[in-house]
């Protein structure tokens, strides 16, 4: 080469290719247990200068899995991410590698992680059951056997013990990281501190145990309750059986019950047999208490080797005799119109009682007994008072029992007497429709005296239109007895008439409303037997009258009904006659012709009807035609 003439080469960094690379070069699990898959890790790969497409494998291996191999063409500087999970299938340390061919080049990351094993548990690891009566049986307990990494052969038990037994939900085979439950009750058969253990041998590995710990407990025999009162109850009365409750304690027993020395008390059921171990049976005790105040008495039972005993007291009493009720108010009763009687009754004690019964005070009140001279205890009788008064006003008295020893029983009677007034029925008499100059039958009046005897009575009217036909009452009428008089009705008007009774009685008047209507026939008449009419021709009308008059002989005013036309439709008929016409008046009827069409026989009459009330009716002919022109 020529000395003069050097070459100078110049390269630049963009014109080096790069290379692809994986990060990171290594990852560490770590401790994982075995069969179970961690969390995957993302290792990335990037792309050199140039597009690859990876292949990426782990070294032999059942731990390591890659879950995404980033299996696709990458353009040049992209990423990608492999995912790799550890799931360990045996215990210790463990190691793979990954591996990527990318291009022309390989790339590798190492992986390490730890497998671990779960051991079986047993929990909690011990257990006290206190302190449980002997022969009694606590609440069960549970323990909790949980398999580990590994399916569980469970062989479980609590030894030769008879304080503890198990039970549970439990089989023969527990699947990995199962649960089930050993449960535990503790039944003490003898009295102190009673030990087990709870074992469970798993095919392998070592056995899992709980203590157990408890205290048997004796219980001696108990009556119950301590004491009992039975109250008040009467002499010579039984109260209602009581019941002692005797239980047995931890051992069986045959009780012995007996009464201390007592007539007031008694032993109704003994429970004379032999108890088991914690049995129970009833001693029943009856109070008959045979003086009065305080009685008492002691139960005691000999149970086994222990004496029971409760207290026994009840107070004895002496029912004294009753008069009941304490008063009694009979009302109000009419003077001399008695016989209201009320039962008091009567009822000895305790005791059996001999007495002696009385009224104190006014002659209202009367007694009728229907007791004997001496009651049973206990007996009852009645004692029946009246009430008649025999003045007015409030009226009292006193029942009086007598019995020989003790204080008198009282009950006060009270009562009101009244005056009771005469009375006369009925007090309205109406006789009703009479004609003028005649009578009506006798009615018949009663009066009834009250409290008090009336008469001689003399009734009067203040009408001569009525008057008293019958005097029945012209003597003496005693208390509540009645007598009788009869009214007769002569009108001498034709009207309404009406007057008042008047009877005094005893200082009392009395009266009664009288009423009857006289009544008579009118006379009267009218000016024509026949009326004719005549228009020129059909649509036209004419009237006529026909007048009612009533005589000046007549009896009584006419008592105007109603007009009628019967016969042909061309006739009508109206009046100006009030409801009464007086005696010696008239009043005028209107007949109106309008006929309508051609006229015939039968259509050109018809026949006016005028009626009364108290005087029959009249009629008048009706003819009508067409006057010519």
């Amino acid at each position: 080469m020529d000395a003069d003439h050097v070459v100078t080469a110049v390269f630049r960094a963009e014109d080096v290719p790069e290379q692809p690379t994986l990060t990171p070069s290594a990852h560490h699990f770590g401790s994982v247990e075995i069969l179970i898959s961690s969390e995957p890790f993302s290792f990335t790969l990037t792309a050199g200068s140039d597009a690859l497409r990876p292949q990426a494998q782990l070294s032999a291996t059942k731990d390591f899995k890659l879950v995404n191999t980033c299996d696709t063409t990458l353009a040049a500087k992209a990423t990608c991410t492999l995912d790799v999970t550890f799931t360990p299938v045996a215990e210790g340390g463990l190691s793979a590698t990954l591996t990527v061919t990318a291009g022309g080049a390989t790339l590798t990351a190492s992986l390490t992680g730890t497998g671990t094993v779960l051991p079986p548990t047993l929990e909690p690891p011990a257990h006290d059951f206190g302190t449980i009566d002997v022969g009694e049986t606590g609440r069960p307990f549970s323990f909790v056997l949980t398999a580990g990494s590994e399916s569980l052969d469970v062989n479980a038990s609590v030894g030769d013990t008879k304080d503890f037994e198990l039970d549970g939900n439990c089989t023969t085979s527990l699947p990995r990281h199962q649960t089930c439950t050993l449960e535990v009750t503790f039944s003490p058969v003898a009295k102190g501190e009673r030990r087990a253990t709870l074992r469970v041998r798993p095919v392998g590995i070592p056995s899992l145990t709980a203590s157990l710990t408890g205290i048997g407990k004796s219980l001696p025999p108990t009556l119950s309750p301590r004491s009992h009162d039975f109250g008040s109850v009467e002499i010579f009365t039984s109260s209602d059986p009581f019941s002692f409750t005797l239980r047995a304690g931890s051992e069986a027993l045959r009780p012995q019950a007996q009464l201390s020395a007592t007539k007031d008390f008694k032993l109704a059921k003994t429970c004379n047999t032999k108890l088991a171990a914690k049995e129970t049976c009833a001693l029943d005790v009856i109070f008959t208490p045979v003086a009065e105040g305080t009685r008492s008495a002691t139960l005691t039972v000999n149970a086994g080797g222990s004496t029971l005993t409760s207290s026994l007291t009840g107070i004895g009493k002496i029912l004294p005799p009753t008069l009941t009720p304490p008063s009694h108010d009979f009302g109000t009763v009419d003077v001399g119109k008695g016989g209201k009687s009320y039962s008091f009754t009567l009822t000895a004690g305790s005791e059996p009682l001999g007495f002696t019964a009385a009224l104190v005070g006014t002659k209202d009140f009367s007694l009728r007994e229907s007791c004997p001279v001496t009651l049973d205890r206990h007996e009852r009788c009645m004692l029946d008072v009246t009430f008649t008064p025999i003045a007015e006003g409030l009226r009292g008295a006193t029942l009086r029992v007598k019995p020989p020893f003790g204080r008198r029983l009282i009950s006060t009677v009270t009562g009101t007497g009244t005056l009771l007034p005469p009375v006369l029925v009925p007090t309205k008499l109406d006789f009703g429709t009479i004609y003028l100059k005649s009578a009506s039958k006798p009615r018949t009046i009663t009066v009834t005296a009250g409290s008090l005897a009336i008469g001689p009575l003399a009734p009067t009217t203040s009408s001569k239109e009525f008057s008293v036909s019958r005097n029945g009452c012209g003597g003496t009428v005693a208390p509540f007895t009645s007598c009788t008089f009869d009214v007769v009705f002569a009108p001498t008007v034709f009207r309404d008439r009406r007057a008042t009774l008047s009877v005094a009685a005893g200082g009392t008047s009395l009266s009664a409303s009288l009423q009857g209507y006289g009544w008579a026939r009118a006379t009267w008449f009218t000016d024509r037997k026949a009326l004719s009419l005549s228009v020129f021709r059909a649509g036209e009308s004419t009237t006529g009258t026909v007048k009612v008059a009533v005589s000046r002989l007549s009896a009584a005013p006419l008592l105007y009904r109603d007009v009628l036309v019967s016969g042909s439709p061309y006739f009508s008929a109206k009046s100006n006659c009030g409801s009464i016409v007086p005696v010696g008046s008239s009043c005028t009827v209107t007949v109106t012709f309008a006929p309508t069409g051609p006229l015939n026989d039968t259509n050109n009459r018809a026949t006016l009807t005028i009626r009364s009330r108290n005087g029959g009716t009249r009629t008048v002919s009706l003819y009508g035609y067409y006057a010519p022109e």
